[in-house]
């Protein structure tokens, strides 16, 4: 099992991918419109390995394993949403 001290560190690891996505965004906005496609297959593909991370592994494997995944959903997702965003205003 993990101790509480990996698990902060996983979690803040995997939340980590917010600021790198908005960063992503903030430096690529001319590329952001024709990369949609590419971003949501990374965010499908993230989410698609977190579900079979869960099923194939246990104990610190899954949670260093659900980690990157999430951390990769994070980095997809934010530039999608700030697109979005833009788009509206």
């Amino acid at each position: 099992m993990l101790d509480k001290t990996k698990f902060i560190m996983l979690v803040l690891i995997a939340l980590s991918g917010i600021p790198f996505g908005i960063l992503i965004a903030g430096m690529t906005r001319e590329e952001l419109r024709p990369g949609r496609k590419w971003f949501k297959l990374i965010a499908a593909a993230s989410l698609v390995c977190m579900i079979g991370s869960f099923l194939a592994t246990s104990g610190d494997s899954l949670a260093i394993a659900l980690t990157v995944f999430a951390f990769t959903l994070m980095i997809s997702l934010v530039p999608l949403a700030y697109l979005e965003y833009k788009r509206k205003k």
